[in-house]
């Protein structure tokens, strides 16, 4: 009797597929991935320490993580077509420049996790997208406030909550939900300190586009 045996040949990692896959997976993870990312880390580590009216993010953090996500698939793509022409040569492939390229991605995306603010019967606690820390504007430290009017879509609707303080700085507010809940409790705040919310009508020009 003859005996026989069945090997059967070990798959190699195939990169370039592999690099393809991941950036489309990138590329549609834009849509949601900020989200739940953003959500996720800031309900767990931040907000559930904080005992204020509300807790929230502003938009352009997600628009800065969805970014950043869409760049890494582009350092990837670029990666990949480098990597092709450089075997083909016969060359080595270096990887450092491409590294240093998702460099700041990674960076934006750590920066967009801690970027937020709250309030409270004290006044806004911001934690701006590039500051270390979270900097209190206090409602007794502000001198004059204002709701921007604005028009988008031939539509004028509200804008930014501005604050003016007492040391010159100014602090614009994006009207969120969260912020339209809470609208009254702000006003009350301002009244306390003899501060009334000015409405800021936009330019004509602006109106009639």
């Amino acid at each position: 009797m003859s005996s026989y045996t069945i090997t059967t040949k070990k798959k190699q990692f195939d990169l370039s597929k592999f690099l393809i896959m991941t950036s489309i997976i990138l590329v549609f993870s834009c849509i949601f991935l900020p989200f739940v990312v953003i959500y996720t880390y800031q309900d767990i580590f931040i907000s559930n320490h904080i005992n204020g009216w509300f807790f929230t993010t502003p938009n352009s953090n997600y628009a800065i993580f969805a970014g950043s996500l869409f760049w890494f698939a582009i350092v990837m793509i670029l990666y990949l077509i480098y990597r092709n022409r450089m075997l083909l040569k016969g060359k080595k492939v270096k990887h450092l420049l491409f590294l240093i390229l998702a460099f700041p991605g990674a960076i934006a995306i750590i920066l967009s996790l801690n970027h937020y603010f709250y309030l409270d019967n004290q006044g806004i606690h911001y934690n701006e997208f590039w500051g270390v820390g979270t900097e209190t504007f206090k409602w007794q430290d502000v001198t004059h406030a204002e709701q921007l009017q604005v028009v988008r879509n031939g539509v004028m609707v509200e804008g930014d909550l501005v604050f003016t303080y007492q040391n010159g700085e100014v602090f614009h507010m994006p009207v969120t939900k969260d912020v339209q809940l809470n609208k009254r409790r702000i006003y009350t705040e301002l009244r306390k300190v003899n501060v009334e919310v000015k409405r800021t009508l936009p330019d004509s020009s602006e109106v009639t586009k």
